[in-house]
């Protein structure tokens, strides 16, 4: 898979000098997968670019909020944006 994603970029010219990519993160183990591709490149590609992790905040309860900004604060940017949609889902 990796292989097809440096093959991607070079191909199609998805990520230039100076470009921030943003990994989405859900806490399940395919975004961590996901978010290994451009930290692989990132550090093998002979240009330089920003990645950032973005967690949507949902307000779930017991959902351990702390893990993913503990996990990723050394590897990679991590922001999260809290929005309650729990709430939608308790409406219904």
């Amino acid at each position: 898979m990796r292989r097809n994603v440096d093959e991607a970029t070079n191909d199609y010219r998805t990520i230039y000098p100076g470009d921030r990519v943003m990994a989405c993160l859900s806490g399940g183990k395919d975004s961590f997968g996901m978010l290994e591709m451009p930290l692989g490149l990132q550090w093998q590609a002979p240009i330089n670019f920003a990645l950032v992790a973005l967690n949507l905040g949902q307000k779930q309860p017991d959902f351990p909020g702390d893990i993913l900004p503990r996990q990723q604060q050394q590897r990679v940017q991590h922001h999260i944006i809290e929005k309650d949609t729990y709430i939608l889902l308790k409406l219904k």
